[in-house]
């Protein structure tokens, strides 16, 4: 009966499902059903190949990929490879650990020959992302292999390749320019390990490919100095078209000079990764305005840039230094009130970034927030004398004034005081409106989510995710 709906109908079932396993249980109903559902448990498909991982099905239909038994290749759009052999050691072992390396040596290069022979299988893949963790026992002239057999897949948009982090990784780069050069039609790149890994594989992705968009470096070391050297001299370019970009590695003074090739630059997270002031005094010299901007530290020069233009989507501080905290209510909030839609402030100390009557204000005026993470800890301000209940009433006032916030994440202290329940109450008094609003209240213990489940609001302990209904009574 269901597969008898209108097939938006039936498209609106299917999203509703929460799992692969919700999904494969409903295949197996009928064949009608099967052939509805097929697509989308292939959709996404994780191989992991490994010591530990012999017997997982993800291996057995990989192993049934290899031998031809299945045909599922064609509807894989999202596909991650796995390796998890341990990692490889230098110093000289016993019998055992000699039998071990052979046996590794030859997984991995039955895995070699395995992607070389299926990955043309997977002519629909769009997004890739494979492990190439040289101190698993990959080699130079595997690592060339697998790239080019990844080259020739038409539809890939997105490619994710992760070196690791061992030292044992020593890849010629005429190999790999060779064998990169083949990507051109690449929208997002994401690089990941050890600097010295793969510090020659940007260049050639970044000129070659036209459309690319996004680009992530995470890994340890200055990679970006040698990447953007390597762009200017060897490839000759001027002009980048990235607008996303994600860095994880250290910056140092000489990338400051690229700033003018990123004028397209419209979204930075950086990723436990330090970024100098003069960064952000380079982009506010060249006027490049971001959109989203997630940050681990504030400094002086960000908060000065961030003052500078209006236009600003999301923000995310993390964490917040308690010296910008005054300069950013006052000032950098009323730069963006009319574009804010997420805003993030993470902080180490109960500071000036506690929320006060001026926090509030400054916060009340961002009508289109849709999300907001902040902390509830009393800011005592001077000549200031705070009540919980008049607090409570101010934060409930402050809710009413943002009618798009849909998810509200609270931190504040211990469950029992009463500071912390007069503002769960002020936001659980806001559920009286026609807003459907998702609230998550994180103390100094727990973390508690407040939301709607089958027309009945809930509050749930993630800790034990004990559900304990709450009659409006008992507030």
């Amino acid at each position: 009966m269901l597969f008898a709906l209108p097939l938006e109908l039936i498209e609106s079932v299917m999203k509703q499902l929460d799992s692969r396993i919700d999904l494969i249980h409903l295949a197996a109903t009928c064949k009608q059903a099967r052939l509805v559902c097929r697509p989308r448990i292939f959709a996404c498909l994780k191989i992991q190949i490994g010591k530990e991982c012999w017997n997982d099905s993800s291996t057995s239909l990989f192993k049934s990929l290899t031998r031809g038994e299945i045909d599922v290749a064609k509807l894989v759009r999202n596909l991650s490879i796995l390796t998890t052999f341990p990692h490889r050691t230098r110093c000289l072992g016993s019998a055992d650990m000699m039998h071990h390396k052979t046996t590794q040596a030859r997984a991995l290069g039955k895995l070699v020959k395995a992607i070389r022979n299926v990955i043309p299988q997977f002519v629909g893949l769009q997004h890739l992302h494979c492990d190439l963790d040289p101190s698993c026992g990959f080699k130079a002239a595997d690592i060339d292999v697998i790239i080019r057999a990844l080259a020739v897949l038409p539809r890939l948009v997105s490619l994710s390749l992760n070196f690791g982090y061992g030292p044992f990784l020593l890849v010629p780069p005429y190999l790999i320019r060779s064998s990169l050069s083949r990507f051109k039609n690449l929208r997002s790149v994401e690089i990941r390990g050890e600097a010295n890994s793969y510090e020659n594989v940007i260049g050639p992705l970044v000129s070659n490919n036209s459309k690319l968009t996004r680009l992530a470096i995470i890994g340890r070391g200055p990679t970006l100095v040698t990447t953007f050297c390597e762009i200017r001299n060897y490839y000759n370019l001027r002009n980048l078209p990235i607008t996303d970009l994600s860095v994880g590695c250290c910056i140092d003074a000489t990338v400051l000079s690229f700033i003018p090739y990123l004028r397209h630059l419209r979204i930075t997270t950086t990723i436990d990764s330090f970024i100098p002031s003069e960064f952000w005094v380079a982009l506010t010299r060249m006027g490049i305005p971001l959109v989203t901007l997630l940050v681990r530290d504030t400094t002086d020069a960000l908060m000065e840039y961030v003052e500078s233009y209006s236009g600003l989507e999301v923000l995310s501080l993390s964490p917040a230094d308690v010296r910008h905290a005054e300069a950013f209510y006052a000032r950098v909030l009323q730069r963006h009130i009319r574009t804010l839609r997420k805003l993030s402030i993470e902080i180490t100390s109960r500071g000036k970034w506690g929320v006060g009557p001026c926090a509030l204000d400054a916060l009340s005026r961002c009508t289109k927030l849709a999300e907001l993470n902040m902390p509830i800890y009393m800011h005592h301000e001077v000549g200031v004398v705070y009540n919980p209940r008049h607090f409570a009433m101010d934060l409930q006032q402050f809710l009413v004034l943002l009618p798009n916030l849909r998810q509200l994440y609270m931190r504040g202290p211990t469950p029992t005081h009463e500071f912390t329940g007069m503002c769960i109450q002020s936001a659980i008094n806001y559920f009286h409106s026609d807003s459907p609003l998702d609230l998550v209240v994180s103390t100094d213990t727990w973390v508690y989510r407040f939301k709607t489940e089958c027309g009945v609001y809930v509050l749930r302990c993630v800790g034990a995710w004990k559900a304990v209904q709450l009659p409006w009574d008992s507030w």
